[in-house]
């Protein structure tokens, strides 16, 4: 399998304007642009633990087709389907990080 030339690939307020579909072909798409060693870093409220996050997932169920706010269990299950391991989520300043690894 060819890799990318990419050592990062940081998603920053992105997968809340998309569905689980959606956001498994575009990490999909990242991991492809990635290489061997490469990681995922995604920013973005997270459902359960930002307190920001539910309403703000209204506001995408009102303003995009498939969008919404997305739990940590919905980002892991949707990064292994794309191929990524070892993931992780920290919060900073308010926001959530979510880290994966090819």
């Amino acid at each position: 399998m060819t890799t990318g030339d990419f050592d990062l690939a940081f998603l920053g307020n992105i997968c809340h304007i998309y569905g689980e579909d959606e956001n498994i072909e575009l990490f999909k798409g990242v991991k492809k642009a990635l290489n061997s060693s490469g990681r995922i870093a995604i920013l973005d409220l997270v459902r359960g633990v930002n307190p920001r996050a539910e309403l703000f997932g209204v506001n995408m169920l009102v303003n995009t087709k498939t969008g919404g706010t997305w739990t940590l269990e919905q980002y892991t299950e949707w990064l292994h389907k794309a191929g990524f391991t070892d993931v992780q989520m920290h919060t900073i300043t308010g926001r959530q990080i979510i880290l994966a690894s090819i």
